[in-house]
């Protein structure tokens, strides 16, 4: 199987980076804005290429992350794709300094450097990886805008996760213990449409009366008016 791990990520100055360094920086600048949590994961499709991001937060302005990169091929909706991804790229985060990482000299090299220090934890991770349950990749879809977005919370099921995958631009996935009210409430009205506010029956009977009581006024001022010229 074809399969690429980019590191990315974005120092405290706010400068981002990545490695291998190619025409990517738009997606991995796209997955760091959309990191809510101290863990995230953002999905990107872009032909029938597969983007799986994992996302850590260092500090208030400073983010690290991986993302795994496959051609032609998509995880499947198993359950345990969800928590072995998390649970591989979290295992490497917890054996590295981060910090330390982060604090590397912003210079062109400084991607490099990055990706060269961790190159060991990033080999054992593509064999974890190797776990993960692979299906071929299903056709495009265009009854979706091209740079749709779908959000989910960890809680959601992967298997409506992984149909999204594939379906929109950019699907994210933030921890549900870490929402605050607000995202919660943007997350809720992505992923189902709001229903429409019906009016109750007494609210309709009320509005009838109006409308009859407000016909009423007008024919009697019309009458006045007819017999007083």
């Amino acid at each position: 199987m074809n399969k690429d791990i980019y590191v990315f990520g974005r120092h405290a100055n706010g400068i981002d980076f990545q490695y291998p360094e190619d025409g990517l920086s738009a997606v991995f600048t796209n997955f760091i804005n959309h990191a809510k949590t101290a863990q995230s994961i953002a999905i990107h499709r872009k032909g029938n290429l597969m983007y799986y991001g994992y996302i850590q937060r260092i500090s208030d302005n400073s983010l690290l992350g991986i993302c795994l990169v496959l051609n032609d091929v998509m995880l499947s909706d198993k359950q345990e794709n969800l928590s072995i991804f998390k649970k591989s790229a979290g295992s490497m985060f917890s054996r590295i300094d981060t910090q330390a990482l982060l604090n590397i000299e912003d210079k062109p090299s400084s991607a490099k450097n990055i990706y060269t220090s961790i190159e060991p934890d990033l080999v054992d991770l593509s064999e974890e990886l190797d776990k993960l349950d692979f299906i071929t990749l299903s056709p495009l879809s265009f009854k979706r805008p091209a740079g749709s977005i779908k959000e989910f919370s960890s809680d959601n099921d992967w298997a409506q996760i992984a149909a999204s995958s594939h379906m929109n631009t950019y699907t994210y996935i933030s921890d549900s213990v870490e929402l605050t009210v607000e995202d919660n409430g943007s997350q809720i009205k992505t992923e189902k449409e709001e229903a429409l506010e019906l009016p109750t029956p007494t609210e309709s009977i009320l509005d009838f009366f109006k409308v009859i009581t407000i016909a009423l006024l007008i024919s009697f001022i019309l009458f006045l008016l007819f017999f007083s010229s």
